[in-house]
C-alpha cells in the first residue's frame, strides 16, 4: 500500500506467510491510495502486479427532497 508518499509498505506477507484474504488499514478520507500485490508459491515470489488505485471515501448521504 502506498499512501501517496511514493513508498509502499506491506500489509500482509513478505515478512511472514499468511492466508488472510482481507486487511484493515487506517485511511484518510478524500485521499487516493495505490495498491499492488505479489504471490508466493513453491517456486518463490512473483513480480509485483500493476498498481490499483482506491479513493478513500464515505458512503454518500441521502440527498434532500426537492
Amino acid at each position: 500500500m502506498d499512501n501517496g508518499s511514493g513508498d509502499f509498505f506491506d500489509i500482509h506477507g513478505f515478512a511472514s506467510d499468511t492466508l488472510a484474504l482481507e486487511a484493515t488499514v487506517a485511511a484518510e478520507m478524500g485521499k487516493n491510495y495505490s495498491f499492488r500485490y505479489r504471490i508466493k508459491n513453491i517456486y518463490g515470489w512473483s513480480e509485483f502486479s500493476k498498481f490499483g488505485f482506491i479513493l478513500a471515501a464515505d458512503v454518500p448521504l441521502t440527498p434532500l427532497r426537492p
